[in-house]
């Protein structure tokens, strides 16, 4: 299978292109600096020219706060350019895998989401992205909207990575207590693309590492794994003391039911894989 991937040089991007590879697909990494997917004619240019089989989107504008002081920038990026790939995977008989957010939800169900519940977003970035799921729906049949969440991964800043730097630097960290996810790995992330794309259950999935935790939680975990005392090294905090330009969801879990009503094998704990991670990293 010939495998188109967008924001092939972002931190889950680069895992894609590494698990398709490994299995023995064609994947195309085009990064930022290769494919700007505002950009209508140069999109069209690439599908057509590439003729994929299949189109992994995982470039976006992720930058929360970001997203929030700059609505109009985050509309064109995650909503705009996604319909620019989704028609233009369309034409070309392309099937769509579109990522998309735990933050399409307002975080107020405590036992968290499933593919089920309707999505209800509260900052511009969530609404941002469940404009590209809408727009990757109506306008590609063949599509996959993957729904993941909190990602940690190699190449870029992520929570748990400035996390453990911190830790390391400073040997104590701020952690909020009343923000409640799913941690998920962009290595096993990748992997369940791979065997997703091998199926044609067109639709809404949400993968993630098995297991929630809160911020403070992962950051105990955190400093636990660089054998430190988590009850002397994370400090607990709530939202309040810790504002932000953009809202936060309290509990954006997400629970993965049709993944496992396909048969799928759910992924590792959450917990196993962030320690995989940090013994890497530190290499």
């Amino acid at each position: 299978m010939r495998v188109l991937v967008t924001g092939a040089g972002g931190m889950l991007g680069r895992e894609v292109v590494r698990a398709l590879s490994e299995r023995g697909h064609e994947a195309i990494g085009l990064a930022h600096a290769d494919l700007e997917i505002t950009d209508e004619g140069a999109v069209w240019r690439a599908i057509r020219s590439l003729r994929p089989d299949a189109v992994v989107h995982c470039a976006a504008m992720t930058d929360v706060d970001g997203c929030e002081s700059d609505p109009k920038k985050a509309f064109l990026v995650n909503a705009v350019g996604t319909a620019h790939l989704a028609s233009a995977s369309n034409a070309v008989g392309a099937v769509l895998v579109y990522i998309s957010t735990d933050f399409v939800f307002d975080g107020e169900k405590e036992e968290g989401y499933d593919e089920f519940d309707e999505p209800s977003p509260i900052n511009e970035y969530g609404r941002s992205k469940l404009w590209g799921e809408r727009l990757a729906q109506t306008l590609c049949p063949k599509h996959f909207i993957v729904r993941t969440a909190w990602l940690f991964g190699f190449g870029r800043r992520n929570f748990v990575s400035s996390v453990a730097q911190r830790l390391r630097e400073e040997g104590k960290v701020k952690a909020v207590t009343d923000q409640m996810g799913s941690p998920t790995f962009t290595k096993d992330l990748a992997g369940a693309l791979c065997d997703l794309l091998e199926t044609e259950a067109f639709g809404i999935y949400h993968v993630v590492n098995s297991g929630r935790a809160s911020r403070y939680e992962l950051a105990r975990l955190i400093a636990q794994t660089l054998g430190l005392n988590p009850d002397r090294a994370v400090e607990p905090i709530t939202s309040e003391e810790w504002p932000t330009p953009a809202r936060r969801p309290k509990c954006s879990a997400l629970k993965s039911v049709r993944w496992e009503a396909l048969g799928l094998k759910p992924l590792r704990h959450f917990s196993e894989a962030v320690r995989e991670f940090l013994v890497a990293e530190a290499r």
